[in-house]
């Protein structure tokens, strides 16, 4: 919520964490060299490409499972959420030097061949990923990657505004797969021994796919109109249902949502959405009057959806009351709100 933008915003967890990844991308890049060495490669220039590029892989395939992962189990993984973007950056910086040492290979054949038309109509025509061009592949999902990474800061989330910023952001489904079909189709068509490798990218694939559904199951049903004499306000269900602590999901018109949340002092209701990149306000932890997003730390008011001074992000709240047990909300945001 900072109202003048930092190239990095390191904190000393961040740090920490960046850190962390550094040291696990470097293990893993030894250890990959080290297997290739067992099946009688030499650590050459290629080795070194192929390892930095299997390291990005798969810092990749983490940074889409802990979407999931942070809703399924918050207290373990939302730690790892609050930094996905430096491990999205780390991951595009070996991405660069891995397509770097294949673009500078005097040995690779010209990438010219792969622009051609008889090869890339070659796999439409066989229906095999033998022919595809695979190097085609990984250029197209280091594209995304590459226009990900240099919008992932704030700066960018401000220009572009949170729905088009998130739009874009979306794109990281489409460069995981044309990863994914660009590490398959090399290891076929170069004749590498790496069904290690691609038996464990195809796991990675299949785990995110999987807790990605798994996530997705939780119903949202929308409100039900309150028939009768006050037929502006929706019924969102028992108020018995939501624990003291706790908050639920609501769906409202127009494709809109708004958490309830219950504390010590009664219901509030705000949207789901948070300003900065609509990170889901219902899943963060409410202190001192105040709910935190889960995604990057912002704050906002439980009873006027502003954050605290001297930040100026706010989100609608929703007027909410309770009657005969039911709890009751308003499609309308607040028009009037105290600071």
């Amino acid at each position: 919520m900072a109202e003048r933008f930092r190239l990095i915003a390191w904190t000393r967890r961040k740090l920490f964490y960046d850190l962390i990844v550094l040291a696990a991308a470097c293990a893993f890049i030894a250890a990959h060299l080290r297997i290739a060495t067992l099946y009688g490669a030499d650590i050459d220039r290629q080795a070194l490409a192929r390892a930095l590029g299997a390291a990005a892989f798969f810092l990749v395939s983490a940074a889409m499972l802990i979407g999931p992962l942070a809703r399924l189990a918050p207290k373990i993984f939302l730690p790892a959420l609050f930094n996905r973007r430096h491990l999205g950056v780390i991951a595009f910086l070996l991405m660069s030097a891995h397509v770097a040492l294949f673009l500078t290979d005097p040995s690779a054949a010209p990438l010219a061949e792969d622009f051609s038309i008889r090869r890339v109509s070659a796999p439409f025509e066989s229906g095999a990923l033998a022919e595809a061009p695979f190097r085609l592949f990984g250029l197209a999902a280091f594209a995304i990657f590459g226009l990900m990474a240099a919008t992932s800061h704030d700066f960018w989330l401000a220009r572009l505004g949170p729905p088009a910023w998130k739009r874009l952001h979306m794109g990281v489904y489409a460069a995981f797969a044309l990863a994914l079909l660009h590490v398959a189709a090399g290891i076929i068509q170069t004749g590498k021994d790496a069904a290690l490798l691609l038996a464990s990218a195809s796991a990675a694939a299949a785990a995110a796919g999987a807790l990605h559904l798994l996530s997705g199951l939780a119903p949202k049903g929308p409100p039900r109109a309150r028939r009768g004499r006050r037929i502006d306000w929706l019924d969102a269900g028992s108020a018995d249902a939501i624990p003291v602590g706790s908050a639920k999901i609501v769906r409202l018109p127009h494709d809109r949502e708004a958490a309830i949340f219950r504390t010590s002092e009664g219901f509030f209701a705000l949207s789901n959405a948070c300003s900065h990149q609509l990170g889901p306000l219902g899943e963060g932890c409410v202190r001192d009057g105040y709910v935190r997003c889960p995604w990057h730390g912002y704050e906002f008011h439980l009873r006027t959806g502003r954050a605290p001074a001297p930040f100026k992000d706010r989100v609608p709240a929703y007027p909410l009351r309770v009657e005969s047990g039911r709890l009751l909300i308003s499609p309308k945001p607040k028009e009037d709100i105290d600071p």
